[in-house]
């Protein structure tokens, strides 16, 4: 009987081995190159994501569903092959990663998890203006080089976002964080600080859900007008009936 509690500790590894030592695929390698997303510009009809292209779902209600690419990371020449982000595991905005629960959490924590994404430039790194997770090789990083410990890149990463039906182009490349910039337009997180694509700050965030909104906004700041007076006239005739009424029992008095 006693033996059988040897087995426990192997027992216990291989129940929760799935859990906690899970590959986590961070992204895949696609076909597709950056010069072939900007221009794509014909929009699949769909009934099912089986028919939409590799990297893609179907979205919107029929009779109206369209084909939409997810995240690509785009390193290099603009003709290299992209790498797919799995959207569900790494947030490119907030260069975190995001775990499924806590012993994925708890295991990646202690062991780090490969490769590293975040990436800085190596002037960046010289003037210790960016750190990353610390790497050795580099293997360790998903620009593949390592410098100093942290993951640099000598191009510029896009990242390449499919975009809505409405809009004329599939797709929409920006800049990752910490890449050079000369305006907000140039980055990803639509906020470019001192040359660097940067996190959006708070003031930011709200700025662009306005922005993403402004049409509604716009809307019901117009209709506030003709609200006030439809309200105004109804309390108009209110207090007149209300006269009204008072004089009628003023005269039966």
């Amino acid at each position: 009987m006693k033996k059988n509690y040897l087995y426990l500790p192997l027992l216990l590894t291989c129940g929760f081995g799935k859990i906690l030592c899970e590959e986590a695929h961070l992204f895949e390698p696609s076909s597709y190159s950056r010069s072939y997303l900007m221009n794509l510009t014909e929009r699949k009809r769909c009934d099912t994501d089986d028919d939409c292209p590799q990297f893609s779902v179907c979205e919107g209600k029929s009779p109206f569903q369209f084909c939409k690419f997810e995240k690509f990371l785009c390193v290099g020449n603009e003709n290299d092959n992209c790498q797919h982000i799995n959207s569900a595991l790494w947030d490119e905005k907030d260069e975190a990663v995001i775990y499924k629960n806590i012993f994925n959490s708890i295991f990646r924590f202690k062991f780090g998890i490969r490769p590293i994404m975040k990436t800085c430039t190596k002037e960046q790194v010289d003037k210790g203006e960016c750190k990353t997770k610390e790497c050795s090789i580099n293997e360790d990083c998903m620009s593949g080089l390592c410098y100093s410990n942290n993951c640099i890149t000598e191009q510029p990463i896009y990242v390449c976002a499919g975009t809505n039906k409405y809009e004329r182009y599939l797709f929409n490349c920006k800049k990752l964080n910490n890449m050079e910039c000369h305006t907000s337009s140039e980055c990803y997180s639509d906020y470019c600080d001192n040359g660097y694509c940067k996190k959006a700050k708070l003031f930011m965030l709200y700025y662009h859900s306005f922005k993403d909104n402004a049409v509604p906004v716009l809307f019901v700041i117009m209709c506030l007008p003709f609200v006030l007076y439809f309200f105004l006239k109804i309390e108009e005739k209110y207090n007149k009936y209300e006269n009204l009424k008072s004089n009628e029992e003023d005269k039966r008095n």
